[in-house]
């Protein structure tokens, strides 16, 4: 297990604690790199899910791990909604059979609407959709209560989505909750 100042793994499942020789882990791993920026100028080629500070890596292992045990409470109990028979995707693709339909479903409806507000777009990190949600979920290590400016900004003019913040070991979950009801994106 090799690992650069300490900080990122040169191997990136080194990082992770389940599944970690998911095709799905494999291209984020080649798609999000280190720069040769000066910053970033020692880890420069290896993935970024290789550093001890991923957000991905983590997003992963929880997520991943409440999958294969098919037990949501805590997460249940986190957001306060009842999770039953969730379809999952974590960045917007499928891991499992039950979620592939889904994956194509949200690729279309995030289509219709990406790039339509002012500020930046992004990737979702978790999407879940029960029988009677969906909640998307952008994951963020910060500092405690502090509330990322540049997380899925809209402006207030653009009535953009109305957004729902939860804290849970360091990882800030925000979610839009039936944004996409009416999209017929949930039963």
């Amino acid at each position: 297990m090799e690992i650069i100042n300490g900080l990122v793994y040169v191997d990136y499942r080194d990082n992770i604690i389940v599944d970690k020789d998911n095709p799905i882990l494999a291209f984020k791993a080649n798609r999000d790199r280190f720069t040769n920026s000066s910053s970033q100028k020692a880890y420069a080629g290896l993935p970024q899910i290789g550093s001890i500070r991923s957000e991905d890596a983590i997003t992963w292992n929880y997520f991943r791990s409440l999958q294969k045990k098919n037990n949501y409470k805590s997460f249940s109990e986190l957001i306060g909604y009842n999770i039953e028979n969730p379809e999952i995707l974590l960045w917007t693709l499928s891991f499992t059979e039950s979620a592939d339909e889904f994956q194509y479903i949200c690729g279309q409806k995030i289509r219709t609407v990406d790039g339509i507000y002012k500020g930046q777009i992004t990737e979702a990190d978790v999407i879940i959709k029960t029988k009677i949600h969906l909640f998307i979920i952008e994951c963020k290590l910060g500092v405690k209560d502090q509330y990322p400016k540049h997380l899925w900004n809209c402006y207030p003019s653009s009535k953009g989505p109305e957004l729902r913040r939860t804290i849970y070991c360091g990882i800030r979950c925000y979610s839009c909750i039936n944004i996409l009801d009416e999209q017929n994106l949930v039963d």
